[in-house]
C-alpha cells in the first residue's frame, strides 16, 4: 500500500458484510486522504456513509466527496467535549468549557510563523 507515494504495511483486511465494509488494521493508519481506501479497492466518493476514526485532519481531503460531517463523541481516553472531563484544578471561566464565554480570537504574526518556538526570545 502507498499514501502520498510512501509504502506502508498496515497489515489491513476489508471484512464485508451485507453493503458494509468494515476495515481493520494491525498497526496504526492514518486515513486522512481518500487513496488510504482507494488502495484497498474501496472508493470513498462511491460510499452513502463512511465512519473514520479521526478528529478532524480529514476534513480537507474529504471535503469534495462529502456532503456533511458529524463529529462523534464516543467512548475512548478522552473526549473532544471537554466540559465531560472531570475537571479538578482549573480556574473559572475557562473557554470552552463555560458557554457564556466567547470563543478568544487566535492572532498569528506572519513574520513570526516560521520561529522556533523553543528558542529563547
Amino acid at each position: 500500500m502507498a499514501m502520498r507515494g510512501l509504502p506502508v504495511d498496515m497489515g489491513v483486511v476489508v471484512l464485508k458484510c451485507g453493503e458494509t465494509h468494515i476495515v481493520c488494521s494491525r498497526r496504526r493508519a492514518f486515513c486522512w486522504e481518500p487513496e488510504f481506501y482507494r488502495c484497498m479497492g474501496l472508493e470513498p466518493a462511491a460510499m452513502r456513509i463512511m465512519g473514520v476514526k479521526s478528529s478532524k485532519t480529514f476534513v480537507p481531503n474529504y471535503r469534495d466527496l462529502a456532503s456533511a460531517f458529524f463529529w462523534l463523541d464516543t467512548s475512548g481516553p478522552s473526549s473532544h467535549n471537554f466540559a465531560t472531563l472531570p475537571w479538578q484544578q482549573i480556574n473559572r471561566s475557562m473557554w470552552p468549557l463555560d458557554e457564556n464565554m466567547k470563543e478568544p480570537s487566535i492572532i498569528i504574526h506572519p513574520e513570526r510563523a516560521n520561529d522556533d518556538i523553543t528558542s529563547s526570545q
